[in-house]
């Protein structure tokens, strides 16, 4: 397994900032930006759909990836136990 991509904030700036647990990913830094960015001005949806945007295209290429990996996973263990089956049956041959 690869393992979890490394985030741009750090589990400590996460929760200084108020994240909820679900919001603590990889995109947690664009997330950031947007809430600033609705702070700062009167007419967020103006102003902040760019951020928005980003956040949200972020969001679906993580799942995306999240889907691949899996996938990936999936089949090499697949391909695993495929090899260890031949394996196995070949050695049952060779002792009769």
């Amino acid at each position: 397994m690869v393992g979890p991509r490394a985030t741009y904030l750090t589990n400590e700036e996460m929760i200084a900032a108020r994240l909820k647990p679900y919001e603590r990913d990889y995109c947690a830094h664009l997330l950031l930006a947007f809430r600033k960015c609705l702070d700062e001005h009167a007419i967020p949806a103006f102003f902040c759909s760019d951020q928005k945007h980003k956040y949200l295209h972020c969001k679906e290429n993580d799942q995306l990836y999240r889907m691949k990996e899996y996938e990936r996973e999936r089949r090499l263990l697949h391909k695993q136990e495929a090899r260890g089956g031949f394996e196995a049956k070949d050695a049952k041959s060779d002792e009769r």
